[in-house]
């Protein structure tokens, strides 16, 4: 707890939130933890090295096997606005 004054209060189910959807039984999502890189990701230019970079060079995927999918980006609306 961050402070011991509220210590009483991690208990009391008033304060815990209650999924929406709770998660399927032992059901873990996956992660892919990618090594930063100094590529300049707020230029237009840069966009595509970016992606190719964490999909292509970290991940190992094949360009091709992005061609349909949907890749998720969540960023500021700076770099929204260049992509």
């Amino acid at each position: 707890m961050y402070s011991a004054a509220f210590e009483s209060q991690s208990k009391n189910t008033a304060f815990q939130h209650l999924p929406c959807q709770p998660m399927t039984p032992r059901y873990h999502t996956k992660q892919y933890p990618l090594q930063t890189t100094t590529i300049d990701e707020s230029t237009t230019e840069n966009q595509p090295k970016t992606m190719q970079n964490a999909y292509v060079k970290q991940l190992k995927m094949k360009p091709e096997d992005l061609e349909d999918m949907t890749v998720p980006s969540i960023n500021d609306q700076a770099t929204n606005s260049h992509i």
